[in-house]
């Protein structure tokens, strides 16, 4: 016991805990968010959801500020270990959603995935799915690779991009209850195809947790 106590006052000396957010080196006993992101992070109202085309949906945050910022590290600069914490809030999420049977993810083409080395929403699938004691299993494949649509302003578009983008997989889905897991919602493009896709495979719902979603004017959803 002394000698772990050794290792880990000298792993704290050397690479201390930092906040999730914002990166603030923190008290070696801390939650993981410093005090100034944990009164001030864009929070979505505690079991809010939103009703993308389909399906419902959960998140616990805006897409803005630190939590944009901590999606970029997670998702555009190899920070993949990051899936675990922010899997913890998309659980939560979760809970305000009808029981599922397994949980899926918004996938990443081929092209992609060799780009990037990892599909960062299957990554926040599988810690989703440990602790929400629910089994992941891949859905969806994306054969076609298709332009980002952080580079389409209009929803029309987006869905245009993504129409036909996705297709799923057989015999995965059929008379099960999916939660479908991405990292970002911003018009639903996206994830209004998957659903679609899901439930014309068969599935008997599917529902969507994501960390973040942009914030949209009162009444949109």
């Amino acid at each position: 016991m002394a000698f772990r106590r050794v290792v880990s006052f000298f792993t704290d000396l050397l690479f201390p805990p930092r906040c999730l957010f914002c990166r603030a080196i923190l008290p070696a006993d801390s939650s993981g968010v410093c005090s100034e992101c944990d009164g001030s992070l864009p929070c979505r109202p505690a079991g809010e959801l939103f009703f993308p085309e389909g399906s419902v949906c959960s998140a616990p945050f805006f897409y803005e500020g630190h939590v944009r910022e901590l999606i970029h590290r997670f998702k555009f600069r190899g920070k993949w270990a990051l899936a675990k914490p922010m899997a913890g809030y998309l659980a939560r999420a979760a809970e305000h959603l009808p029981p599922s049977d397994l949980v899926s993810w918004v996938p990443v083409s081929r092209a992609r995935l060799r780009t990037r080395g990892y599909d960062q929403s299957k990554l926040l699938a599988q810690e989703t799915a440990g602790l929400l004691w629910l089994p992941p299993v891949e859905t969806l494949c994306k054969p076609r690779d298709v332009p980002t649509q952080n580079t389409l302003t209009d929803g029309a578009s987006r869905r245009k991009n993504v129409s036909g983008a996705f297709r799923a997989l057989p015999g995965a889905v059929e008379d099960r209850h999916v939660l479908l897991v991405d990292d970002v919602f911003t018009s639903g493009a996206t994830l209004e195809e998957c659903v679609r896709m899901l439930c014309e495979a068969g599935a008997a719902s599917v529902r969507c947790a994501v960390f973040a979603r942009t914030r949209q004017p009162t009444g949109a959803g």
